[in-house]
């Protein structure tokens, strides 16, 4: 009887263990991602489709403005899909008016999905079109903190 539970036990702990596994991303060197990606650009997110967070099942898309295209050609904008369902899997974006470093590789319908999941995508600043141009390292610039006195 002990080695029946203990046996039940010990594939009950590989079950778990392996299901947690299997969402889990593997980061990939940054050459591996930058030669798999079809374009590498720096873009502004101009717009979010849904933009609703409280619906993580729901394909949502990001038009990305391109600012500078370090790899490939791509246009003025491109839509990048930032969740799809899976969280483990979805890049760490988007904000309105984020500024992105963009590792990506064309899919259908004209889309752009993360080479590497949450590893394929980075925030690098905020836009400029809602600050106030309070200049920053390296030469971006950051909003000046809302003084809830003067409102």
């Amino acid at each position: 009887m002990y080695s029946l539970r203990r046996t039940i036990l010990t594939a009950a702990m590989a079950f778990f263990s392996a299901s947690v596994l299997a969402y889990e991303v593997p980061k990939r060197s940054l050459e591996a991602r930058i030669h798999s990606a079809d374009i590498v650009i720096v873009g502004t997110i101009v717009a979010l489709d849904p933009d609703d967070p409280n619906k993580p099942d729901v394909l949502a898309i990001a038009t990305v403005r391109v600012d500078s295209i370090l790899k490939g050609g791509a246009t003025v904008t491109v839509r990048v899909v930032y969740r799809e369902g899976i969280q483990e899997s979805d890049p760490i974006c988007c904000s309105l008016g984020g500024q992105y470093f963009m590792m990506l590789s064309r899919s259908d319908a004209d889309l752009y999905r993360s080479v590497n999941g949450p590893y394929g995508i980075f925030e690098i600043g905020t836009s400029g079109s809602d600050q106030d141009g309070v200049p920053s390292w390296p030469g971006s610039t950051v909003k000046r903190p809302l003084d809830w006195r003067s409102h």
